[in-house]
C-alpha cells in the first residue's frame, strides 16, 4: 500500500515542508494586497507605472499589522471590540469630510455638474452678477 502524506507512519517529519509552504503563501498575498490598497491610496499610478511608492507599501504593511498585533493580543473578544471601537474613528472624520462637500456643491451646484456642456467662466459670470 503507498504512504500518503497524511500517513503518520511515513518516515520524516512533513509540517516544515507545509509551514514553509504556509509561509510562501501568506508573503505572496500580503504582497498583493499591499500593492492593491497602496494602489488605491496613492497618485499617479498608470500602466506604464503599476506599483506604489516604497512609504506606502511600509504604511500599509505597519497598519495591517498593527491591526493583527491588537486582534491576538487581547484575549477572547477584548481585542476585537476595541478594533470596532477605532474603527468609528475614521468614519466620523469621512462623515465630515462629505457634510463640508456637500453643502460646497449645494452652494453652486452647477459648477460641480459634469454633463452640462457649458464653460466655467460662464457660471463664474452667473455666479457673480
Amino acid at each position: 500500500m503507498p504512504k500518503t502524506i497524511a500517513d503518520p507512519n511515513q518516515t520524516g517529519n512533513p509540517a516544515p515542508l507545509y509551514l514553509f509552504i504556509v509561509y510562501i503563501s501568506f508573503v505572496t498575498s500580503a504582497d498583493s494586497t499591499l500593492d492593491a490598497m497602496g494602489g488605491i491610496s496613492s497618485k499617479g499610478i498608470t500602466p506604464e507605472s503599476p506599483e506604489p511608492g516604497v512609504f506606502i507599501k511600509v504604511f500599509w504593511g505597519i497598519t495591517i499589522s498593527s491591526v493583527a498585533w491588537v486582534i491576538f493580543s487581547f484575549p477572547k473578544i477584548d481585542g476585537i471590540r476595541m478594533l470596532s471601537n477605532l474603527g468609528g474613528v475614521p468614519a466620523v472624520f469621512l462623515v465630515i469630510g462629505i457634510f463640508f462637500a456637500l453643502i460646497k456643491v449645494a452652494k453652486v451646484p452647477r459648477k460641480y455638474d459634469w454633463t452640462r456642456k457649458e464653460p466655467s467662466e460662464k457660471i463664474k459670470r452667473d455666479r457673480v452678477g
